[in-house]
């Protein structure tokens, strides 16, 4: 369990998303996002959402490098995930 919460803002949330609907983070950049709890309670929510998109296979397709990376319904999903970050304050 995580003493401290992550503080990141919305404009970071969302500056995260983005890297991830174009395939930029790496998995170490990604597992931190989805492990670290954010403070802000609607934040936090949307990093759970992102580790519910790991999580389901549904949403992922192995690359020519052999690396796991988000399909069309992943990367659609994160779409719906920065709109709804930049609704929240």
């Amino acid at each position: 369990m995580f003493h401290s919460k992550a503080d990141l803002s919305n404009i970071e949330v969302h500056s995260i998303l983005v890297r991830m609907e174009a395939l930029e983070v790496d998995d170490g950049g990604w597992d931190y996002f989805i492990n670290v709890p954010i403070k802000n309670e609607n934040l936090d929510a949307i990093r759970e959402a992102c580790f519910n998109v790991w999580e389901d296979d549904s949403n992922l397709m192995k690359n020519s490098d052999g690396d796991y990376v988000l399909n069309k319904v992943g990367v659609k999903t994160i779409r719906q995930l920065k709109e709804q970050c930049a609704k929240c304050i």
